[in-house]
């Protein structure tokens, strides 16, 4: 296991565990993660939490959001994002 995949691990775990202690989703019956390695060799954390009450769609819009850095404030950050994380036929 190399370091960096540690480190990521710690990560998603510090992240479930906040989750469960902060009522992120609600009560949390069970978690797992798990980590693996993209073509372009950066690591990826697909994260599957079991909840005691049922969450609605509508619900999740308020807690995880999605958005790429605005591209006049930071350009670099924006032209890495565009050209590492978007996949697809997507025209930015």
């Amino acid at each position: 296991m190399t370091s960096l995949h540690v480190i990521l691990s710690e990560n998603c775990q510090r992240w479930l565990m906040s989750s469960k202690k902060y009522l992120l989703f609600g009560d949390t019956h069970c978690w797992m993660y798990s980590i693996e390695w993209q073509q372009r060799g950066l690591p990826h954390a697909y994260m599957l939490v079991w909840l005691q009450q049922k969450i609605q769609a509508t619900d999740i819009d308020k807690v995880i959001s999605a958005e790429l850095p605005d591209p006049h404030i930071d350009p670099l950050l924006f032209d890495i994002v565009k050209r590492r994380m978007i996949h697809g036929p997507y025209e930015i």
